[in-house]
């Protein structure tokens, strides 16, 4: 089975409705809280939610001998892979969408408000000009998503205790975003230098400057930590469809 024929059928996945409702079961009463951290801790608690998510999903069903009976059934490998690892990647990515529309909404504001004399064309013109920059970054932030899931699902079927497999999960995806980033920053477009990239000076985030120079730089870095982190995940996927059925027998 393909992964696009797994995908298709997930809605009629029994194993996706069930660790769906048990997400969300769990998560009810502290989900208020989670989304208050998530606002203010960033974007950074929803890639740690994933892989800890998705390597509980799998310790819980190995713990309770459902895993025996799934691989019984008629599930391919990958549509156990695919219903664990969507399941597990809802809420975060819920808490990552709330992010980041805050955060586009105090963009937004702060293009609206950065000249007192700015008309409202100039401040869509700006807009408009970040796009690449936002639509990059979202895709980057979304396949490292999947890539901390993957990386949950395949620690769950290796460890036999929760803390081991969540700890590895989380300590191996923190792993992977820093390799990531740090092969992002090494073959970097040299349009503008690294430091003006992280901490460009005040007023120069909206400026015509920053728009031509840095957000095309940061347009093309996006762009490649998001191939890497899609590389990244083929390999994470063929591992975690080769380990379900092993790590049963």
């Amino acid at each position: 089975m393909t992964l696009r024929e797994a995908i298709r059928g997930l809605g009629e996945n029994p194993l996706y409705r069930l660790e769906r409702r048990r997400q969300w079961r769990g998560m009810r009463p502290s989900l208020l809280v989670l989304g208050l951290l998530c606002c203010a801790c960033g974007h950074s608690l929803a890639f740690v939610l994933a892989p800890a998510f998705a390597a509980m999903a799998v310790l819980q069903d190995k713990r309770s001998r459902l895993w025996e009976d799934l691989l019984l059934t008629r599930l391919a490998s990958e549509e156990i892979v695919v219903a664990t690892l969507a399941a597990a990647l809802q809420i975060p990515a819920i808490l990552l969408t709330v992010q980041a529309a805050l955060v586009l909404l105090a963009l937004i504001g702060g293009l609206w408000h950065t000249d007192a004399g700015t008309s409202w064309q100039e401040c869509l013109f700006r807009l408009v000009v970040m796009l690449p920059a936002l639509v990059t970054g979202a895709v980057a932030a979304a396949s490292f998503l999947v890539v901390g899931g993957l990386i949950g699902i395949r620690a769950g079927l290796h460890f036999g205790d929760a803390l081991g497999g969540v700890a590895s999960a989380i300590l191996g995806t923190l792993a992977a975003g820093v390799l990531t980033v740090a092969a992002g920053i090494l073959t970097m477009p040299r349009m503008v230098s690294p430091i003006q990239a992280l901490a460009p000076p005040r007023g120069l985030l909206l400026s015509p400057v920053w728009s031509v120079e840095l957000r095309a730089a940061m347009s093309l870095e996006m762009a490649l930590l998001a191939l890497l982190n899609a590389l990244l995940a083929s390999l994470l996927w063929r591992a975690c469809v080769r380990a379900v059925r092993p790590a049963s027998s």
